[in-house]
């Protein structure tokens, strides 16, 4: 069986609850901010207080690139308490998701509280997929992909900007596979886009997010290009839906389109929208963050743009202060203040991105392998992303006393740059993980005295160490097949994903994550 068959089975399945994957995700809170808010300086996306309400009102966007707990464009967030959400079609809204469901690559905006570079936390966070669509065609040398007709661009060299992941290689992505892509602005594909992640979905609709240009309207149709694909939005009572409601299309609009499954026109190349969401930018307070590739440079009027939001660096300062930026090309993290009219933001700090590593990670280690040759490095996996060690990188282990060998269940610190496979380590320490404010642990165990039901309960978790009791709540993501349709099942062997509190006996894993180990 070749791969597109494969697939359109599997999403065939898919849509037969129960049939292929039983996972149970918490419903959103009802003021989750969900669709296309890619600078995530927003008030609603179409109802509710937006991810910038509360606190300090501070925002962030940009591309991921480490956990521990996440790390956006270099910047670290305590993402331990915060909520997720990700929206693949118009009526998925009510689905939330668990930290676990976010990836190396992935382009999300979140609000949090905290102001200094490297403390704030994470309240909210928004996966925010580019594309959602069938891979038509790729090029034969791995440079890029077309999706919704559109060429978006893959970047293997991490001085370009972020290095694209693949959640597979493109060799076994078959033409007619349905694709999710995150992307950037940038790059020399016609679509003007460089993937950042790729992997395969089973999304039943599709889903086109960005700027709005081109606008017009004729016979009852409003025709629209959002990220170089043609979109058509039909008006009226039966036409598509709008929101926030009242809202009126204009040029220069962030916006999330989706569509049926069936409703890219491959003779017309152009998409036939059923909802259409908005995002209604709003006033920051101070220190929001917005990265990504600069389009539009303006060196007169000292402006650039980011996502569709204008920037203004006449006040900020540079690092590396001999920086020099490049339309198109440069790939920047900017720090400052959205204007009152939520179209322009001025920025206090302008920091290119360096290549040097640009990938950082926190974790225990799992599924460690020795290096078999000088050719085959050792390898082991951190927080789903697999790490490789060359040769001339020797672990530190300086921080956790008696310990002087990478074994499974090690917590470290990793840095390194970013692969299409995962991260090539550079640096590999180990460290104490009650010492990482908000870090992620994992525990591998069976499970034993489960009480509650499949929303909220505890068990114990027999380790090789001893025995730690874990909980789990509303907010937990199962991975199938353990629910098995009701609560945790005793005896089960489990790997848990989670934050520690207490210490010694009094210790308890919060889990995010429950999936079966196999």
């Amino acid at each position: 069986m070749n791969k597109p068959l494969e697939f359109d089975m599997r999403s065939f399945i898919h849509a037969l609850p129960g049939l292929w994957r039983t996972e149970r995700r918490a419903p959103a809170l009802p003021w989750l901010v969900v669709g296309f808010c890619t600078l995530a300086l927003l008030i609603s996306c179409g109802g509710g207080g937006g991810v910038g309400s509360g606190g300090t009102g501070a925002t962030a966007s940009g591309t991921v690139t480490g956990f521990g707990s996440i790390i956006v464009d270099g910047v670290r967030f305590d993402d331990s308490k915060a909520s997720v959400s990700i929206e693949r079609s118009a009526d998925d809204n009510s689905n939330g998701g668990s930290r676990a469901e976010v990836k190396l690559g992935h382009q999300v905006t979140f609000g949090f509280d905290g102001r200094n570079e490297g403390e704030g936390v994470a309240r909210s966070i928004s996966i925010e997929p580019t594309l959602i669509g069938v891979m038509t065609a790729k090029a034969l040398d791995g440079s890029s992909i077309t999706v919704m007709g559109r060429e978006i661009a893959i970047n293997t060299n991490a001085a370009s900007g972020p290095v694209t992941v693949l959640e597979r290689s493109l060799a076994t992505i078959g033409n007619g596979s349905l694709v999710e892509v995150h992307a950037i602005a940038g790059g020399t594909a016609s679509s003007g886009l460089v993937a950042t992640r790729v992997e395969v979905t089973t999304s039943l609709a599709l889903r086109v997010s960005g700027v709005i240009s081109g606008l017009s309207s004729s016979g009852g149709v409003t025709s629209m290009s959002v990220a170089g694909v043609t979109v058509l939005v039909p008006t009226g009572a039966s036409g598509a839906t709008i929101v926030p409601v009242g809202t009126t299309l204009a040029n220069g609009q962030n916006v999330a389109v989706f569509a049926d499954r069936l409703g890219f026109n491959d003779v017309t190349a152009a998409l036939t929208a059923t909802r259409v969401r908005v995002a209604v930018r709003r006033a920051g307070t101070v220190d929001d963050y917005v990265g990504g590739v600069i389009t539009n440079l303006n060196t007169d009027a000292k402006t650039f743009t980011l996502g569709g939001l204008t920037v203004s660096y006449k006040l900020a300062t540079f690092s590396p202060n001999t920086a020099t930026l490049v339309n198109n090309t440069t790939y920047v993290r900017v720090r400052g203040t959205l204007s009152s009219n939520g179209q322009q933001l001025e920025a206090n700090k302008v920091q290119l991105r360096s290549a040097e590593s640009e990938a950082e990670l926190h974790g225990n280690i799992a599924g460690f392998t020795a290096a078999a040759s000088a050719s085959a490095p050792a390898t082991f996996t951190l927080r789903d992303v697999v790490v490789s060690l060359p040769a001339g990188v020797t672990p530190d282990f300086t921080r956790c006393s008696g310990t002087s060998a990478l074994v499974d269940g090690l917590f470290v610190e990793v840095k390194g740059s970013t692969t299409a496979a995962g991260v090539t380590a550079s640096s590999v320490k180990c460290e104490d993980e009650t010492s990482v404010g908000g870090a992620t642990v994992e525990r591998k165990g069976t499970v034993a005295s489960p009480v509650g039901n499949e929303t909220v309960g505890s068990f114990t978790l027999q380790t090789s160490s001893g025995d730690l009791k874990v909980t789990y709540s509303e907010l937990t993501f199962f991975r199938s097949p353990l629910v098995d349709g009701k609560s945790l099942v005793k005896d089960r062997k489990v790997e848990v994903e989670g934050q520690i509190t207490g210490t010694g006996t009094a210790a308890v894993l919060v889990a995010t994550k429950i999936k079966q180990d196999d």
